[in-house]
């Protein structure tokens, strides 16, 4: 018989990944153990990497958020050095990200353009 999955297996991260988007701007994703950050230049970059539909953008966003908890990872959306939305580990679910099932996502009122927003 095949044994049970672990519910948590951590990893850590090291190093940088550089994401094209659509626009044609660089992104940088920069990994330092448990932590990865991703700092966006702009509203309109951020969706330009999501899902089109609304629903897509929320399945997509509980995706990030489960693989990352799972691993014990964090990943932090910044723009202009503060943070946007917070996906895994150390995410704090609130009630806004509760309502939109989110799984372990800390969102931010003002963030909720990335999804509404076409």
């Amino acid at each position: 018989m095949a044994s049970k999955p672990e519910a948590l297996r951590p990893i850590d991260a090291h190093g940088s990944l550089r994401i094209d988007t659509p626009s044609g701007r660089s992104l940088n994703l920069v990994a330092d153990g448990e932590t990865l950050r991703l700092e966006l230049p702009g509203w309109a970059d951020a969706r330009g990497a999501l899902p089109r539909s609304l629903g897509g953008r929320i399945r997509a966003a509980r995706l990030v958020a489960d693989a990352l908890s799972m691993h014990g990872l964090t990943l932090n959306l910044e723009s202009a050095g503060r943070p946007v939305v917070r996906f895994g580990r150390d995410a704090s679910t609130g009630w806004l990200a509760r309502l939109l099932r989110l799984g372990a996502t800390e969102v931010s009122l003002s963030s909720l353009r990335l999804l509404f927003k076409s």
